[in-house]
C-alpha cells in the first residue's frame, strides 16, 4: 500500500470516528439513522469504522444533515410544548380577568340597586 492510501485510510478512520460520536451524542441508533438515510446499517458501520465506502464524502455530509435535522425536530418539539404552556397561562389569565370583571360589574349593579332603593332615583346601566 502506498503512502497516499495510508494517509486516506487515516483520514477515513478519523472522519468515521467523528461521525460515530456525532450520532451517539444525538442518542440515535445506527439502524434508525440508516433507515432515515435510506441506506444499509452495514454501510454506515463501514463508514464509521473508517473503511472505504463508495461516495463517502457525500454519505458523510448526508449523515451530518440527518443528525442536524433530528436535533432541530427535537428543539421544535420543546418550543411547541413551551408555546402550549404559555397559551394555557394566557387563557387562564384571561378567564380570571373576565371573572373579576363580571364580579366587579355585579357588585356595581348591586350598589346601584341599593342606592336606588334608598334614594328612589333611577339609574340606567
Amino acid at each position: 500500500m502506498n503512502n497516499f492510501s495510508k494517509e486516506r485510510e487515516v483520514e477515513w478512520i478519523i472522519e468515521g470516528t467523528r461521525l460515530k460520536k456525532l450520532r451517539e451524542d444525538s442518542q440515535m441508533s445506527r439502524a434508525e439513522l440508516a433507515r432515515q438515510m435510506n441506506t444499509s446499517d452495514a454501510r454506515l458501520a463501514r463508514l464509521e469504522n473508517g473503511e472505504g465506502v463508495r461516495n463517502s464524502p457525500t454519505l458523510g455530509r448526508f449523515y451530518e444533515l440527518i443528525i442536524k435535522h433530528q436535533k432541530l425536530v427535537e428543539e421544535l418539539e420543546v418550543l411547541n410544548n413551551d408555546w402550549e404552556k404559555l397559551m394555557q397561562c394566557i387563557n387562564k389569565s384571561k378567564k380570571r380577568n373576565i371573572n373579576l370583571a363580571i364580579a366587579e360589574g355585579t357588585s356595581n349593579q348591586q350598589k346601584l340597586k341599593k342606592t336606588r332603593l334608598n334614594t328612589g332615583k333611577r339609574f340606567y346601566i
